[in-house]
């Protein structure tokens, strides 16, 4: 009665695997880039040159 399915043990280690992934997204977050503002004093690539008051 105790034979080892080969399918069953796959299974197992995919769910465990997917089971790690997701505790360790949730414990360790990965934080959102962090762009460069677009303040009125540079000049970007969406401006004409002019600057602002």
């Amino acid at each position: 009665m105790n034979h080892r399915d080969p399918h069953r043990a796959e299974a197992i280690r995919q769910i465990a695997t997917i089971l790690a992934s997701a505790y360790l997204r949730l414990r360790f977050p990965v934080p959102e880039p962090v762009l460069p503002l677009d303040c009125p004093e540079t000049k970007s690539d969406s401006c004409d040159g002019r600057l602002t008051p």
